[in-house]
């Protein structure tokens, strides 16, 4: 049976500056201080003692190490029992861009066999390859757990562990780890670590457990390796360096797509967010970048990366549909309030389905090839240009033709145009940012001309979502939803216009 996933404790090489650790490293003679009263009413347990072996499990290349991934099986070390407990456990570093921490997924399994829903998060981030035992730690841990009111708020694991090389022991290192429970009060990590320090803790644990026992192989940064790119350097490092960078930020949101029905709604939507801009990305660096790719080694990659932006848009538009209405819910009056809630319930549904669609696509083949081929695109891309063509050039020269396109689009349309000229508009400008910033690496100013573009493409981004609302608000009427649902249905559309027709008037500027 797969668990819950849970904030992880032990990995703090990614948090946020300035917040509180949630794992120091402590020397060998540390003493766990009393943690009774780190904040108002709480109270400290008595210790218990486990002991267990953790074999950690990777591809050859280390390639989940490098990622910040763990993929470990544990063992209970129970000499009272004939079996053995064992359970299998995948943690990930949080997900790049979105307010969240750390996550774990575990289930139940026998040694010799990564569970399936294990193997489905990891499936895009292995592409296809093998894994097997890299490192075993066996960890003596004394465990405290913590109350309030009665309550279990958290456990604090102080772990002595050595890395086992067969039977002889290669390192020893120790470890107090903060492992808080859902609904924690805000408070209580800091005034943790703060007498963990006072007792003589260390620095926060800066990498995970299975990186500091494999040693300086997972410490090479995971593929596509981005490079650096100089303006008077060849164009082809900066095509490559542009493409790695979005490929990297794509392979680390996946396995968070996949833990998409047991994330809580706000992150999950960052992360279905986060991945199609990623996408998007994607396809527009490969159209600007065109004139110097080899097509024909491309091949289908752009239908493909535009068939995976269909499944996250599915998801995606639906999320800000029900947030764009759940916000004008919000402002209608109570008698109304009703009406509007049930139109919004329709969305329940839809959502969780959009969101199953999503993950079961992150796991197929299909995923999986496309995740391969992204990365040996972005290692070697197939470039037309020498190395006698410098960055700087090419890419300016590349950059521009996005930016001519959106100028002669713009002298055609005003305020007044119809949506569908303005949607139009929108996807111009999104093509001219995403040029700009993939030049922004070699081409002076041309992040600022990305800078430029953002405030008009949430303008347009409105207008958009408002027509969409309205046209799906009037779809629930003509289907025949209650009258009351109708009437807020009304209000709402009358709102979206006002909402639209204020963003046209204060932001857009006549070129008359």
């Amino acid at each position: 049976m797969t668990e819950r996933v849970r904030p992880s404790a032990g990995a703090s090489a990614s948090e946020a500056v300035g917040d509180p650790p949630s794992a120091l490293d402590v020397w060998a003679g540390f003493v766990l201080p009393d943690l009774a009263g780190c904040i108002d009413g709480l109270e400290s347990g008595e210790p218990a003692t486990v002991e267990f072996d953790t074999t950690y499990h990777d591809a050859p290349d280390l390639r989940l190490a490098r990622s910040g991934i763990e993929l470990r099986h544990r063992r209970s070390l129970d000499g009272e029992s004939e079996g053995a407990t064992s359970d299998w456990e995948v943690s990930l570093p949080p997900a790049p861009g979105v307010a969240t921490g750390a996550a774990r997924l575990g289930a139940a399994g026998p040694p010799d066999a990564v569970p399936d829903a294990l193997a489905a998060v990891l499936a895009a981030v292995l592409r296809g390859a093998a894994t097997g035992p890299v490192a075993t730690v066996r960890t003596r841990r004394s465990v405290v757990a913590l109350r309030l009111d009665g309550a279990e708020v958290a456990r604090v694991c102080d772990d002595e562990l050595s890395v086992l090389d067969g039977d002889r022991v290669a390192a020893r290192f120790r470890q107090v780890g903060i492992d808080t429970e859902d609904g924690a009060p805000p408070g209580m990590l800091p005034g943790i670590a703060a007498r963990l320090r006072t007792a003589g803790g260390g620095a926060p644990v800066a990498a995970p457990t299975s990186a500091r026992a494999l040693g300086p192989r997972a410490s090479v940064p995971a593929d596509p390796i981005v490079p650096l790119a100089e303006p008077d350097g060849p164009a082809e490092v900066a095509v490559r360096a542009a493409l790695a960078a979005t490929v990297r930020q794509l392979l680390a949101l996946l396995p968070h797509l996949a833990l998409l029905p047991h994330l809580a709604l706000d992150p999950s939507v960052e992360v279905v967010h986060r991945a199609r801009v990623a996408v998007r990305r994607l396809r527009s660096d490969l159209r600007t970048f065109g004139p110097v790719l080899d097509a024909a080694a491309l091949g289908d990659l752009r239908a493909e990366l535009a068939w995976f932006a269909g499944v996250l848009g599915g998801a995606r538009d639906l999320d800000v549909l029900a947030l764009r209405l759940q916000a004008g819910v919000d402002r209608l009056e109570p008698a109304d309030v009703a009406g509007g809630e049930v139109l919004l319930a329709v969305f329940e549904p839809l959502r969780a389905t959009a969101r199953l669609a999503v993950v079961d696509a992150v796991a197929t083949d299909r995923a999986v090839a496309l995740a391969r081929r992204l990365v040996t695109v972005a290692t070697v891309p197939p470039v037309l240009v020498g190395p006698e063509d410098r960055a700087v050039d090419v890419l300016r020269s590349l950059a521009s033709e996005p930016w001519r396109r959106l100028a002669r689009e713009a002298r055609r349309v005003d305020r007044h145009s119809p949506i569908d000229e303005l949607h139009s508009l929108r996807i111009r400008v999104k093509r001219a940012r995403y040029a700009a910033e993939a030049a922004s690496r070699v081409v002076a100013g041309a992040a600022r001309h990305a800078e430029a573009l953002v405030e008009v493409q949430d303008l347009l981004g409105e207008l958009h979502d408002a027509a969409l609302a309205e046209v799906w608000l009037r779809e629930q009427v003509r289907s025949g939803i209650d009258p009351a649902a109708a009437f807020s249905a009304g209000l709402l559309v009358a709102a979206q216009r006002r909402r639209a027709d204020r963003r046209r008037l204060r932001s857009w500027v006549d070129a008359d």
